[in-house]
């Protein structure tokens, strides 16, 4: 947005897949939702523009169906960038999201808002945020 205009602006920024992989299927688990690595890049992020909300909308494809509804609950944990060599890097920090969710048969989407874990690191000075996203789902 331009500094010298007076309303506000909303902004998206697209979450990057770094690689995907398959949850290993457990006994109670009722299908495999994809676990995955996101990064969330800040460079051209300006003084004007504001985090207002954000929202991790997951797909998945139609070879993953489910017979019936399932709970799911969703777990991010965000890494930190690797450090040179003369520091140790920090360890990652968890979210266990305590919200569960219900998936649908119909459905092959949901929406996780994720605005409070990315608030505090979007004011930091970081330049990309690195989050692994894995989910657990049980029969309903």
């Amino acid at each position: 947005p331009k500094a010298n205009r007076s309303h506000l602006y909303n902004t998206v920024r697209l979450f990057t897949p770094c690689a995907q992989h398959k949850q290993a299927p457990g006994d109670q688990v009722t299908g495999t939702l994809p676990s995955g690595d996101l990064r969330f890049n800040l460079d051209r992020v300006t003084a004007v523009e504001h985090l207002l909300k954000s929202v991790l909308l997951y797909t998945w494809n139609n070879s993953i169906s489910f017979p019936s509804p399932v709970k799911c609950e969703c777990s991010l944990v965000v890494k930190e960038p690797e450090l040179s060599n003369k520091t140790l890097p920090k360890a990652p920090y968890s979210f266990t999201l305590n919200s569960p969710f219900t998936v649908q048969k119909k459905h092959k989407w949901i929406e996780i808002d994720v605005t409070a874990i990315l608030q505090p690191l979007v004011v930091s000075n970081k330049r990309e945020i690195h989050m692994s996203i894995d989910f657990t789902c049980v029969k309903d």
